[in-house]
This record gives structure tokens, C-alpha cells and sequence, in this order.
């Protein structure tokens, strides 16, 4: 087993793709810090609107670069906890790993050769998901420590939080970000066909937003939104009350349970071609 990670290791960081999608999330970290926002992708869940002053103020103002100068000294709040309410956006680099460690496995026909030669489907299956929630992991404290050092260097420390309520607010959120990891691996062990696991989770949280959002406006009760996956991890942020904390555990201790247990159901009972 730990050949089999060793080996997937060194493909994953052989290739491009990797470092391409590090880029990418370095730059979306930096747009977020310097201009003072966190970046989102999605549908936008949250309530929030600014005053007439602000939208006053911001008008007269005539390019990002004014406004940033404007927002330094005019406001202070915790952007890195900010951002940390926005690691919904993490879900999308956990398809790109989830596509690299297992995904091209089953597209490029080599889990046959894996399978059929040292390696059980047991093993084969603890390997790849093992090795998907390490890099992920990785992701999530690189996300977390890495915008709160951006930030303090780039933004002083009117605008950063402790790194003790980081490091509380990562525990905080890990069970949820784990069953949504736990849910990609299921779907990756199930499709198994590239194409269509990329159109299927890529889209998955936009649709199971919309699907919802109908829901709630039918029955008229909006307290299931609150754990919708973009929700909850802002909600675990900004609101975390001991009630709703233990509630989200529980929530993602029965994907992490229920999407792992179907995954490797639906590779046992594979016909593996």
C-alpha cells in the first residue's frame, strides 16, 4: 500500500497539472488578500449588503487600487478568518486531486494492471483515499496558514486574526471539509469514467444548492440551509456555537462514514476492465 502512495506521489508531482493548479490557487489567494475581499466561487449564500454611504463613497472612487487605499484606512476587520469562510471554493481543487490520484487510474485503463498484480482492491481502495485526504489535507492548512501569513505581511494586522482562532477554526471545519473529500472519492469509485465525473462534480454544489434553495421555498423553512455545505463552514466561522459545531461533526463523520463504506462497495463488486 504505501508503494502504491509512494508511486502516485511521484506521478502527481512529475506532471504539470499539479503545479498548474497550485498556481492558480496561490493567484485566487492573492487576489483575495490584496484586494480585500474573499474571492468566491458559486452562488453567493450570504445576506449582506453595504449602506447607501458606502455605496456613496465607493462610486466617487475610480479604480481597485483607490479602493484598497480606501478600505485600509477606513476599515478593519479579520480577512483571514473572512476567508476561511469562503473554503467552499476548496472543493473545486479537491476535484482536480481526486481526478490525479484516482481518477486517471481508471481513465487511462491502469487500475487493471494495479489490481491484478500485488495489490488488493482493499489495499488499491485504503491507498488511493488515504493519499486523496492527505494532499487535501495539505490544501486546507496551506489555504488556512498560508492566507493568514499573506495577509499579516500584506495587510498588517488590522486585518488578521490569531493564529489560535485559525488553527480553532480549521479543527472546526475539518469533519464537514472530510465528508465532502469522502463524497468525491465516492463518486470517483463509482463513475469512474473521467468525462463524466467531471461533469457531474463540478456542478454538484451549484445544483444541490438550487435543489435546496426549491425546497425551502416550497416548505417554507430555510433552517436546512443552514447545513448546506457553503453555509455551514461560513455559519462554523462566523457563528459557531457549540450546538451547531457538534451538529456539523456529527454531519461530517456520517459522510466521511457513509461515502467511504459506498466507494468501496462499488470497487469490490467493479468490473474492472
Amino acid at each position: 500500500m504505501m508503494n502504491q502512495m509512494k508511486a502516485d506521489l511521484f506521478r502527481i508531482f512529475k506532471g504539470k497539472a499539479i503545479f498548474i493548479t497550485l498556481i492558480l490557487f496561490l493567484v485566487m489567494t492573492f487576489s483575495s488578500v490584496y484586494m480585500l475581499s474573499p474571492g468566491h466561487i458559486g452562488f453567493s449564500m450570504g445576506s449582506a449588503s453595504m449602506s447607501e454611504e458606502e455605496i456613496a463613497v465607493y462610486g466617487q472612487l475610480n479604480n481597485i487600487f483607490e479602493l484598497r487605499e480606501y478600505q485600509l484606512k477606513h476599515q478593519a476587520f479579520d480577512l483571514d478568518r473572512a476567508c476561511i469562510g469562503q473554503n467552499n471554493n476548496l472543493y473545486y481543487f479537491f476535484i482536480v486531486i481526486v481526478i490525479l490520484v484516482l481518477c486517471t487510474d481508471f481513465s487511462n485503463k491502469t487500475i487493471k494492471n494495479a489490481i491484478s498484480t500485488s495489490t488488493s482492491r482493499k489495499q488499491y481502495f485504503l491507498s488511493k483515499t488515504l493519499l486523496i485526504f492527505f494532499l487535501c489535507t495539505g490544501l486546507i492548512l496551506l489555504s488556512n496558514y498560508g492566507t493568514h501569513v499573506m495577509n499579516l505581511l500584506i495587510n498588517g494586522k488590522k486585518f488578521t486574526t490569531s493564529l489560535y482562532t485559525i488553527t480553532k477554526l480549521t479543527i472546526y471545519q475539518l469533519p464537514l471539509l472530510y465528508g465532502i473529500i469522502s463524497l468525491l472519492c465516492c463518486m470517483g469509485f463509482i463513475i469512474r469514467r473521467l468525462s463524466l465525473f467531471n461533469g457531474i462534480s463540478i456542478p454538484f454544489l451549484m445544483v444541490f444548492q438550487l435543489m435546496l434553495m426549491s425546497i425551502c421555498a416550497i416548505t417554507g423553512n430555510n433552517h436546512i440551509m443552514n447545513y448546506e455545505f457553503q453555509t455551514a463552514l461560513d455559519f462554523l466561522v462566523n457563528h459557531p456555537t457549540n450546538k451547531f459545531i457538534l451538529e456539523c461533526v456529527l454531519l461530517g463523520c456520517s459522510y466521511i462514514v457513509l461515502f467511504n463504506a459506498l466507494g468501496y462497495y462499488s470497487l469490490k463488486k467493479a468490473d474492472i476492465k
